[in-house]
């Protein structure tokens, strides 16, 4: 979870198994959280007609830490039953289902939990190995464009 710069990617859940998933839980959106990378994607169904989107997946990624390359902040998803009430500051999102999924940012005081981090675990601790670069940079190579995956702009 800390740069996945030294990572492959991995690509999204096939379509079936999420689909799959939210079938048998009998719900339209799968929402995760704190997996470390953000993914948001929409899906056609049965449920829904040709142009409309019946399920969606989105994923925070991390409340707490950097999501994207040279950003500061944190993601939560916010769902609502309002379908037109777009948040100003959503990053992406999507209505599917009957609901409304988007990403929206958490801003924190970067300076001073960069502090806070470097008190507790200095260079060399395990954890300023693995989480280290990414809350100074961000994942490398990780962007909006690529959590927001089909049917999510």
């Amino acid at each position: 979870c800390g740069d996945p710069a030294s990572q492959q990617y991995l690509p999204p859940t096939p379509r079936e198994t999420a689909l799959g998933w939210m079938e048998e839980a009998e719900v339209v959106g799968l929402v995760c959280t704190h997996t470390c990378l953000p993914h948001g994607q929409a899906y056609r169904d049965s449920r829904g007609g040709a142009a409309e989107w019946g399920r969606a997946v989105f994923n925070n990624g991390s409340a707490g830490m950097p999501n994207f390359e040279g950003q500061r902040f944190g993601l939560i998803t916010r769902v609502s039953a309002d379908l037109h009430a777009v948040p100003p500051d959503s990053l992406y999102g999507v209505a599917a289902g009957g609901l409304r999924f988007d990403a929206l940012p958490v801003h924190y005081d970067h300076d001073g939990w960069m502090a806070q981090f470097e008190a507790v675990w200095p260079a060399g601790s395990d954890a300023h190995a693995s989480y280290h670069a990414r809350l100074v940079r961000g994942p490398g190579g990780f962007t909006r464009r690529h959590a927001a995956r089909e049917g999510v702009s």
